[in-house]
């Protein structure tokens, strides 16, 4: 009866632990066990945050554990992942301070072979490597800091001196601003010629030249008189009997008895005005 109870009561109790939810310090030793035996199955899956936990969990100071995960640059997670499997993390500590390559790492591990790890950390210590600073991953939810430097404003430029004055259109401003003339004593502009002439005490006839002759009204209108248009006669008179004395129209034969009575005195079959000729 006793051995029944028993029996019993450890049934209840696994029964039990099953069945209640498990912790979140249980749930995630579970998750590392379970990527701990994929990583032993596929060891080339392996991130370099897996890296860094497998050195966490053996105790490691910050220093080597920095030093193998700045090794990440030069040498692939897998590569290393792998050496720590087949030797130790001590061993991975010796060659990532030591700086062999890959292709160092990988040929040992398919030799199975571990090189010199004495004269590793001699050479380590010689050589006085320094450790590099972990990188870490920007927060994506900080905004970056600026990298372009800041430019500063520039000194206030001295201010211009006073623009020259502008005078009345034909004086000459630059020359009035180098004398030092007062704007008063530029003469006002005057409204008639003669006023101009008096302000600036300058003949007329020298400042307009002779232009100033064309305004006196007793000179004589040079200007030829406009020709007149030809009168309009009946169809095949000429409009301009005045060009006919001048040019002697009326005296030539064939003006005064026609082409008709020229015809008549040649020979059929000959050019007009060629029989009077060939007669005489």
């Amino acid at each position: 009866m006793i051995v029944m109870a028993v029996l019993l009561g450890t049934i209840v109790w696994y029964v039990a632990r099953d069945a209640r939810p498990a912790s979140a310090a249980e749930r995630r030793d579970s998750q590392e066990h379970k990527r701990l035996a994929r990583l032993n199955r596929q060891p080339g899956t392996a991130t370099r945050t897996d890296l860094g936990r497998l050195l966490r969990a053996h105790d490691l100071d910050d220093g080597d554990v920095a030093l193998v995960l700045n090794a990440t640059h030069r040498v692939g997670t897998a590569t290393l992942w792998a050496w720590a499997q087949r030797h130790d993390v001590h061993a991975l500590t010796a060659v990532a301070r030591a700086g062999l390559d890959e292709a160092t790492l990988r040929r040992h591990l398919a030799d199975g072979t571990l090189p010199d790890l004495a004269a590793l950390r001699v050479r380590a210590a010689l050589t006085g490597e320094r450790l590099a600073p972990v990188t870490r991953k920007a927060d994506s939810r900080r905004p970056a800091a600026p990298t372009a430097p800041v430019r500063r404003a520039a000194a206030p430029t001295q201010a211009m001196g006073a623009l020259p004055t502008v005078y009345a259109p034909g004086l000459d401003g630059e020359a009035l601003v180098l004398e030092q003339a007062a704007p008063a004593a530029v003469p006002a502009p005057a409204e008639s010629a003669a006023d101009v002439a008096a302000a600036y005490g300058m003949p007329l006839s020298e400042m307009l030249g002779d232009e100033h002759l064309l305004a006196r009204p007793e000179l004589p209108d040079m200007r030829p008189p406009a020709a007149g248009l030809p009168p309009i006669g009946d169809p095949g008179t000429w409009p301009f009997p005045e060009l006919e004395a001048e040019l002697g129209f009326l005296e030539e034969p064939w003006a005064q008895g026609g082409v008709e009575e020229m015809q008549s005195h040649d020979e059929p079959g000959e050019e007009p005005g060629l029989g009077e000729g060939r007669a005489a």
